[in-house]
C-alpha cells in the first residue's frame, strides 16, 4: 500500500525534462527582462504569485509580453480594485490597455510603481509616465514575478509617498 501511494505521488510530479524547459522559460524571462534594464525577482515556485505569472519572452520577434495588475484606487473605498491583463506587449503605450478596462480614467489619475525593494510597511513608489511604453515605464525598475501598476487619483496622491529621484549635474 505505501509503494502504490509513493507510485502515484511520483506521477503528479513534473517530469525533470519539463522542469529544465520550464526553468528555462523563467531564465530566459529574466535574462530578458535584464537586457532591458528591469530586474525580474521570481519566488518560488509554490508561491501563489509565482503560479499566475502568465508573463513569456518571444524569440521569434524579441518581446516581453507580461501580465499585468492594475490597482485601481478610488476615494472613500480602503481597498483597491485589481483589474488584471495577461500578455500586455511590452511596446505598448499603457495608457492604452489601462482605458480599456477602465474607460472612468482621466488626467486626474496617476500611474505608480512600488519601489523594491522596500519595506513593507513603508512602501514608497515612483510615478510612471502614463504615455511610455510598458517597457520604458519597467526600466530601471524591480518586478516580483510581473508589475502591478497603482492608479491613484489625485486626492490619494499623499498616501502614496513617492521617491525623490537625484539628478546628477
Amino acid at each position: 500500500r505505501i509503494q502504490e501511494t509513493d507510485h502515484v505521488a511520483a506521477s503528479n510530479e513534473p517530469s525533470p525534462k519539463r522542469q529544465r524547459r520550464n526553468n528555462n522559460k523563467w531564465q530566459r524571462l529574466v535574462q530578458q527582462a535584464q537586457e532591458r534594464a528591469t530586474t525580474l525577482m521570481l519566488m518560488p515556485v509554490g508561491m501563489q504569485r509565482h503560479a499566475t505569472n502568465t508573463s513569456w519572452y518571444q524569440t521569434k520577434t524579441d518581446t516581453l509580453y507580461w501580465k499585468v495588475d492594475f490597482q485601481i484606487h478610488t476615494k472613500g473605498k480602503p481597498d483597491a480594485n485589481i483589474l488584471t491583463m495577461d500578455k500586455l506587449d511590452e511596446r505598448i503605450i499603457i495608457e492604452k490597455p489601462l482605458k480599456e478596462i477602465f474607460p472612468s480614467l482621466t488626467k486626474d489619475h496617476h500611474l505608480l510603481l512600488k519601489r523594491l525593494p522596500c519595506p513593507s510597511n513603508r512602501p514608497v513608489f515612483v510615478e510612471i509616465d502614463r504615455d511610455a511604453t510598458l517597457k520604458m515605464a519597467l526600466k530601471d525598475q524591480t518586478v516580483i514575478e510581473y508589475p502591478t501598476i497603482d492608479v491613484v487619483p489625485t486626492e490619494l496622491l499623499t498616501t502614496f509617498p513617492q521617491s525623490i529621484e537625484e539628478l546628477e549635474c
